[in-house]
Order: structure tokens, then sequence, then C-alpha cells
């Protein structure tokens, strides 16, 4: 059994990583999440609102790799910069483009 000090630590742990996290919550979710007082269980819910979107998510970033094109007048250090972004954020999202596809991606956004 956890004793009376490892307790209020806890528990001002908590309340700190809730703080911290409605730091960064947009006003349109707050109302959903505004009576979590529990770390875990805010995090949670809000894992479960955001991963929802997450098909739709994949879907528009590969939309924009796949029509990605260099533009005239900008660095090509610039569009690899946006290149490797969408790539990425698709790897952060569990789907991982094998280094052909990439390539053959990253050539055909070159393409005039």
């Amino acid at each position: 059994m956890p004793s009376d000090k490892q307790e209020g630590t806890w528990k001002l742990l908590n309340r700190k990583t809730v703080g911290m996290i409605r730091q960064f919550i947009d006003d349109s979710v707050f109302q959903h999440v505004a009576n979590d007082t529990n770390a875990y269980e805010l995090w949670e819910k809000l894992k479960c609102m955001y991963e929802r979107e997450n098909a739709l998510n994949k879907a528009s970033i590969m939309r924009r790799l796949v029509k990605l094109d260099y533009r005239d007048g900008h660095s090509v250090v610039e569009h690899l910069n946006d290149f490797q972004g969408l790539i990425n954020q698709l790897s952060s999202m569990k789907l991982v483009l094998d280094d052909e596809l990439q390539a053959l991606l990253l050539l055909s956004s070159l393409l005039i």
C-alpha cells in the first residue's frame, strides 16, 4: 500500500500533468474533457477522439504527397523538406512507405 507521502506526490504530479495537457487543448475540444481530472483518463479520451480521424488524416496527407510538385522559384531543399515532412507524418501514423515507393513519388514530384 502506498504511503501518504507517495499518494500526495502522485496527486500533485497528476494535477500538474492534467494542467499541462489542458494548456494544449483547443477550446473546441476542452468542453469534452473539462471534467476529467485523471491524467491517464484524460489522455485516453483525447486519444480516442483524435484516432477516429486518423484514416481521414492518412488519406489527406497521402493525397498531398501524391500531388506534391516542385514549384519554380523554390529551392530543391525546400521541396525535399516538404516531401520528407509528409513522409514523416505518415510514418508517425504507422503508414510506412518503402524506399522504392518514396523514390518514385519524389521523382514524380520533380517532373514537370
